[in-house]
């Protein structure tokens, strides 16, 4: 089996990257509990299934923070239980998001620690894989994205933990991270998106 470099607790306790600045991992777990807490009943689950043998897929519709339900980045969560029932936190993990803040911020560094779940980098622009992100994640740190961590917290209090089931379909298209920075910029412009708060930042 692939050995991956993060486990799901190891991401948790990452800090958060804004730019040039660095959340601590208190202010970060803090942040994202808060923010999760308001968000956690629009949450959509589409599908629990079996990648392979020993991995198991979460897939997950996450409400944006400052747009609400007018528009859900896509969220893939990869778990490598080799074969137990209960998903535990020293699990490794690869992921995905067609948020915004994936994309530009992460998608490199994560591409760079091969933490990307293969199948679904065709949603990502092909040069955010390829072109160091000079002004979201200057140093290039690996950090904590919001869209991932409010899906592992969701997986951690919602379905507490049991994936062992199937549910859904796999979906056979989701929108590419393009068409989501598209969708935002029009819902902007109609008004439809908050101006970000104290408790959102870029990571």
């Amino acid at each position: 089996m692939e050995i991956l470099g993060i486990t799901i607790n190891d991401y948790m306790n990452l800090k958060g990257i804004d730019g040039t600045r660095i959340i601590a991992t208190k202010d970060i777990q803090r942040i994202l509990q808060y923010n999760y807490d308001d968000i956690k009943q629009k949450v959509q689950l589409l599908y629990v299934g079996d990648v392979s043998d020993g991995v198991r897929r979460v897939i997950l519709n996450i409400p944006s923070e400052s747009c609400g339900t007018d528009m859900y980045y896509t969220t893939v969560l990869d778990i490598y239980t080799n074969g137990e029932k209960e998903v535990k936190g020293n699990m490794f993990i690869k992921f995905f998001s067609n948020s915004p803040n994936f994309m530009f911020t992460y998608a490199f560094v994560y591409n760079q620690h091969n933490l990307i779940v293969e199948d679904y980098k065709k949603y990502l622009n092909r040069k955010s894989l390829t072109d160091k992100p000079k002004i979201r994640n200057p140093k290039q740190l690996l950090g904590i994205e919001k869209s991932i961590a409010y899906s592992i917290l969701y997986i951690r209090e919602v379905l507490r933990y049991k994936i062992s089931y199937n549910t859904g379909r796999e979906p056979r298209v989701i929108p590419s991270s393009d068409m989501i920075v598209q969708r935002h910029a029009k819902l902007k412009k109609e008004g439809k998106c908050k101006t970000e708060g104290p408790k959102q930042f870029n990571f």
